[in-house]
């Protein structure tokens, strides 16, 4: 054998390893995606579990929160605060998961359902009014998701007020 067949199979060789290298590398950085977008879903959850935890963590949580959907201007100075800060810790959440859906590393599966509930939320009267005080807090792409979602609803009020309501007849 001659040494430009010697090289020219050692060329090809060299070319083979190459391309399975690139291909097992391109497998293992799509695992690795995979693992960290699944993290931080995972840790977006347990961000939202902590919003709930602030507003039912103690005996008060719950009404200054059915209070100041219905009317923020009805709060207390103190329950503006509290209200205020569980509000934007929430908003917080789901402007991050805004922006993470944006670029695509949050399952659109969990997306559609922040969106029902942020949509539900905002929908009430005194986060509308508490957002049109505090909106400049937040950036300009997830304020024109606020503002511009058509899908904000009364239902998360009406849902809260019948639930309030156990003695109310249901029709059937």
């Amino acid at each position: 054998m001659n040494w430009l067949a010697i090289s020219a199979v050692a060329e090809v060789v060299g070319a083979l390893v190459v391309v399975a290298t690139l291909i097992y590398l391109a497998i293992q950085m799509k695992h690795s995606t995979l693992a960290v977008n699944q993290a931080a879903q995972q840790s977006l959850v347990a961000e939202l579990g902590a919003s709930m935890d602030l507003l039912f963590s103690n005996p008060e949580g719950a009404e200054i929160w059915l209070k100041g959907i219905k009317s923020f201007s009805s709060l207390t100075a103190a329950e503006k605060v509290r209200f205020t800060a569980l509000l934007h810790h929430y908003s917080r959440t789901w402007e991050h998961a805004h922006l993470s859906y944006q670029k695509g590393t949050l399952d659109v599966a969990i997306w559609q359902g922040l969106v029902a509930q942020t949509c539900d939320v905002f929908g009430s009267t005194g986060i509308q009014e508490w957002w049109r005080v505090r909106a400049h807090w937040y950036s300009d792409e997830y304020r024109s998701f606020i503002e511009s979602s058509a899908k904000a609803s009364t239902k998360y009020i009406e849902t809260l007020h019948s639930a309030a309501q156990p003695d109310r007849a249901v029709a059937t």
